[in-house]
């Protein structure tokens, strides 16, 4: 069954997958926005992890590794949430109880978490998909 790819205003990909035969012109007529530019294909193989990290190029869906990476950035950003509370609870308490060296040591693991989007990551799909701080996994 074919795919419907075509270009979003953000330059990112859209896709229309017809759920069964159809009239492609009338599908393009109907999901298409009116002069984007779309090609039809008969396979798509993108990862749906990093969809967004896909943009339309020479009537192609292409990987753009940049956007992949902030994507995977973000990933981070919600992941250090949870461990940014707990490092708050934690200072407070050091603070209240006067624990400099405590104090000291919280600080540097905050910091370390605001350092991982500064990260050099993978310049590959693969290498991304395997890339995930250890930080983030405590």
């Amino acid at each position: 069954m074919p795919y419907i790819v075509y270009s979003q205003e953000d330059g990112k990909i859209g896709v229309v997958t017809p759920l069964e035969e159809a009239n492609i012109k009338i599908l393009v007529e109907r999901c298409v926005p009116s002069g984007r530019p779309y090609f039809i294909t008969d396979s798509l193989d993108l990862d749906n992890d990093y969809f967004d990290a896909y943009i339309y190029q020479d009537d192609k869906a292409v990987f753009d590794i940049e956007r992949a990476k902030n994507i995977l950035r973000e990933s981070f950003r919600e992941a250090r949430i949870p461990l940014f509370e707990k490092l708050d609870l934690e200072y407070m308490r050091a603070h209240e109880s006067g624990n400099e060296t405590l104090i000291a040591e919280v600080v540097a693991k905050k910091q370390a978490l605001r350092d991982i989007t500064n990260l050099d990551l993978p310049d590959t799909l693969e290498g991304l998909k395997k890339f995930w701080p250890e930080i983030l996994t405590s």
